[in-house]
C-alpha cells in the first residue's frame, strides 16, 4: 500500500483508459489528479508537484515527451519520476529498451494495472 501522501499525476487523452486507471490507482491508496492532455497538465503542475507522472506518449497538442522536457525544467521537479505510456513500443521492444524511453521508464500498451502499480512503486523507490 502507498504512503496515503503518495500522489500520482495520470495523463492521458483516451478518457475511458484515464477513468479506468485513475479508479485503479485510488483503489489502490494513491491519492490521483488527472488530465485528458498536454496542456491540462501543465497548467495543474503549475500548482501541484505530484510524486509521479504516468505520461502518455502519443497526444494531439504537447505529446508525453513535450510535456516531460517541460516538467524536468519545473523547479523542483527536476527528479519527479517520470513513467511513459505507449503503444507505439510492443512488450518486446520493451524488454530491449530495459524498460526506458530517454531515460524515463515506460510502460507498453496494453499493461495490467497490476505492472502499473509496481512500476509506480519501482520508480519512488529509485528516484534521485
Amino acid at each position: 500500500m502507498p504512503d496515503s501522501r503518495t500522489t500520482v499525476l495520470v495523463v492521458d487523452d483516451d478518457e475511458h483508459l484515464l477513468a479506468t486507471i485513475t479508479d485503479f490507482l485510488r483503489f489502490e491508496g494513491f491519492e490521483v489528479m488527472k488530465a485528458s492532455g498536454g496542456t491540462q497538465a501543465m497548467a495543474l503542475l503549475r500548482t501541484v508537484h505530484p510524486d509521479v507522472i504516468l505520461l502518455d506518449v502519443m497526444m494531439p497538442g504537447m505529446d508525453g515527451g513535450e510535456v516531460a522536457q517541460a516538467v524536468r525544467a519545473i523547479p523542483g521537479m527536476e527528479q519527479t519520476p517520470i513513467i511513459f505510456t505507449t503503444a507505439v513500443i510492443s512488450k518486446s521492444e520493451a524488454r530491449t529498451h530495459d524498460g526506458q524511453i530517454g531515460g524515463e521508464m515506460f510502460l507498453a500498451k496494453p499493461f495490467k494495472l497490476e505492472e502499473l502499480t509496481a512500476t509506480i512503486q519501482s520508480a519512488l523507490a529509485h528516484r534521485h
